[in-house]
């Protein structure tokens, strides 16, 4: 059986937003924390002023609106004034990818970025120029100076690099870069567990959890997390829970319980709070948290693979176009699932980012 995986921030269906070589634009991550640019703007009474920003027509109207929203946000004067058109700091920007921006934007010094933030920073800073490059068709130029890059060897594996090889230009390589686009996700996911558990002092991954693998019997990380719950309260069943003492001011129903089990419906963060407030003595434990963050980027996940496995075997009527879109349908380095991917992936980014935050650093991966 294959384990489904359901999209955890809505919306239409639509490929993934990169921003850079192999990185997802910073606003899908926003989204799966909960949030996004356009929600901020519209909570804080400003959703027009955001709209005429999005209106490509007017370009002036746009440069307006964008010197409103950076005194609204108290954006750094270096962006102000890129934003006004100081050539010199312009020249600075240019060399920036959209991550270390949004960095810049939240007021982050380097030296307070988090590992998953610095990861992913790194990712975009390792392969900014080569992305010049491969817009200007100087291919030969930008696969030398990628394959220079320590952090960029960590993504790739033999048939990524003979891929990177073979196709002349970004279009070809799409498929590959959303491949390696979601290796970076599971990466930086792991990231942020590592830097969760050294903060709390533990040692051991708090999302394996609700990580599926080849033993957690086709459940989807949703599945995973309420089999977690029902384990931490001691409660093997939803009417044991609903029947509980402590649940007498619980408002979930049945139903819903029901959905979460079976991993058909996320949990809003306000009806999990209720679940917890009712059964944790801590509802607000970093722990808990971490793992239904990580739910919701595993679910992403997968849910990705999903809709790109599905566009290719609907388009993909011939053997070349079926080579076209290698290295689908196989996963990252070649595992043949998602499960065993996650399996074996995970661990590995996670031991990888835990020795970053200590300071030791790691070598490439034994699968490159």
């Amino acid at each position: 059986m294959t384990i489904k995986f359901y999209n955890p921030i809505g919306g239409r269906k639509k490929p993934l937003n990169l921003s850079s070589l192999f990185l997802v634009n910073p606003n899908v991550i926003l989204k799966l924390s909960g949030t996004s640019i356009s929600g901020m703007m519209k909570e804080a009474g400003y959703e027009s002023l955001y709209k005429r920003i999005q209106n490509p027509n007017d370009e002036s109207r746009i440069l307006r609106a964008t010197h409103d929203m950076a005194a609204i946000l108290d954006l750094p004067k270096c962006i102000v004034d890129a934003l006004s058109g100081d050539t010199e700091v312009r020249e600075i920007f240019s060399k920036m990818g959209v991550w270390e921006v949004f960095a810049l934007g939240a007021k982050l010094h380097e030296e307070q970025w988090p590992q998953p933030l610095k990861f992913c920073i790194g990712v975009e800073r390792s392969t900014h120029q080569s992305l010049i490059l491969f817009h200007e068709r100087k291919y030969d130029e930008a696969l030398a100076l990628l394959m220079e890059s320590p952090l960029v060897c960590l993504l790739l594996w033999p048939e990524a690099i003979d891929i990177l090889h073979k196709r002349n230009s970004l279009d070809a390589l799409l498929p590959l870069r959303g491949m390696v686009a979601l290796e970076v996700i599971l990466s930086r996911l792991a990231g942020y567990d590592a830097h969760t558990c050294h903060s709390l002092a533990i040692s051991n991954s708090l999302v394996l959890d609700v990580l599926p693998t080849t033993l957690t019997e086709d459940k989807n990380p949703t599945a995973l997390f309420f089999k977690w719950i029902k384990r931490q309260i001691d409660l093997p069943t939803i009417s044991a829970i609903l029947n509980a003492k402590k649940a007498s001011k619980l408002t979930l129903d049945e139903s819903l319980l029901k959905r979460w089990s079976n991993g058909t419906h996320m949990p809003s963060e306000k009806a999990l709070k209720s679940l917890l407030e009712a059964f944790f003595d801590d509802p607000v434990a970093k722990d808990i948290w971490m793992r239904y963050y990580g739910t919701k980027c595993l679910n992403f996940i997968g849910y990705q693979i999903q809709y790109i496995q599905k566009v290719m075997n609907t388009a993909a009527t011939t053997e070349l176009l079926k080579d076209s879109y290698r290295p689908w349908p196989d996963m990252p380095f070649g595992f043949k699932t998602t499960e065993t991917w996650f399996e074996n992936r995970y661990p590995y980014w996670f031991e990888y980012h835990s020795k970053q935050i200590i300071g030791e650093g790691m070598k490439p991966s034994l699968n490159n």
